[in-house]
């Protein structure tokens, strides 16, 4: 018997949205496939290829992370890392694995890293007081990832280097992943979500994901004023937001 896309195909524990809301979320095999789109889309609009060697500093059940390879993810039939022939390893997103994450960047020298915002700070206090460009010359681009639950960081600390700066933004419970450029403006695949303002508050992102339009919309806690704000970096944007410094 074949099972159907749209039946649940994995239950993770997610970070809890707002207290009293269950803290486990199902996903289809569907859902699964169109968080590997959009992953893949967001991470090749800053120039993941094929070869490239992807560090994960987060929770192994984080939507982003979940998207990345079906080697992690059961139910996931081709992850992120099979659709742009990359390669990624994820070392878990707790604080207390800084050392051993510090070590696998230094022995593994990856192009790209993924890394919780907040534990840029335990991480690069690892690094034995290089920088993440020293400890890595190979590094190219480093992605912040920012849970919505959490309050939007004002500041990461990635320090000095040569590497492409981004934020993801992910919302669990919405399927909701996009990035932000160092100038403010969001960048997600239009297509894959339905976004506006929400009007009660007039300055939260509200999202819903197209793929699964049985979990309605729900507002974030993303703050953003609607496109034409002069972000001065010459690309049009639907929604702008203040950055935090890198």
């Amino acid at each position: 018997m074949t099972e159907s896309e749209d039946s649940p195909a994995l239950i993770v524990q997610t970070e809890q949205w707002e207290e009293g809301d269950s803290p486990y979320l199902s996903l289809t095999s569907r859902d699964l496939s169109n968080l590997a789109d959009v992953m893949a889309d967001l991470l090749a609009s800053v120039g993941v290829k094929a070869k490239d060697r992807v560090l994960i500093y987060d929770f192994n059940t984080s939507i982003s992370t979940l998207a990345m390879s079906r080697v992690f993810t059961p139910g996931l039939s081709e992850g992120v890392c099979e659709r742009l022939e990359c390669i990624a390893i994820c070392t878990d997103g707790l604080s207390e694995l800084a050392a051993r994450s510090a070590y696998t960047f230094g022995l593994w020298q990856p192009e790209v890293l993924l890394i919780r915002s907040e534990l840029a700070s335990p991480f690069l206090a690892k690094l034995q007081g290089r920088s993440l460009q020293e400890a890595d010359p190979n590094l190219r681009t480093v992605v912040a990832i920012h849970n919505d639950v959490v309050a939007w960081p004002r500041q990461i600390g990635l320090g000095p280097g040569r590497f492409e700066k981004r934020i993801l933004c992910r919302v669990d419970p919405a399927l909701f992943m996009c990035l932000v450029k160092p100038c403010g403006g969001i960048y997600y695949p239009r297509g894959r979500y339905r976004v506006d303002l929400d009007p009660e508050s007039g300055t939260r992102l509200r999202v819903a994901p197209a793929f699964s339009p049985g979990r309605g919309t729900l507002v974030s806690n993303l703050e953003a004023t609607a496109g034409g704000k002069d972000c001065g970096c010459g690309e049009g944007h639907e929604f702008v937001t203040e950055a935090p410094g890198f």
